[in-house]
C-alpha cells in the first residue's frame, strides 16, 4: 500500500500480508515492512497515477531475527502490470 503521508519518505510503499483465518471469521492484514526506497521511488508515481498495478505478490523467503527490535527480512516476488 502506498503511504504518501509517511513522514520519512513520501514515496513509501508498505508491505502488508494477510494473516491466517482467525476463528474462521477474519483474515486480518498486518504490515511487515516497506519496499526499499530506491525501488519505491520508481514505483510510487506509477502506482499513484494508476498507470501500474501490483497483480501478484508472493513471499519467497522470510527471516525474523530473535531480537524484536528489527523488522523481519522478507524476499518478495512481485508481478506488476502497466495499464
Amino acid at each position: 500500500r502506498r503511504e504518501p503521508d509517511n513522514p520519512h519518505d513520501p514515496d513509501a510503499i508498505g508491505v502488508w500480508l494477510q494473516c491466517p483465518t482467525m476463528l474462521g471469521l477474519l483474515r486480518p492484514w498486518k504490515k511487515v515492512g516497506y519496499v526499499k526506497a530506491p525501488r519505491a521511488g520508481k514505483w510510487a508515481a506509477l502506482l499513484d497515477d494508476g498507470s501500474m498495478q501490483v497483480t501478484r505478490a508472493i513471499v519467497r523467503s522470510f527471516y525474523a531475527p530473535d531480537d524484536n527490535d528489527y523488522w523481519p527480512r522478507i524476499s518478495l516476488e512481485v508481478d506488476l502490470a502497466r495499464k
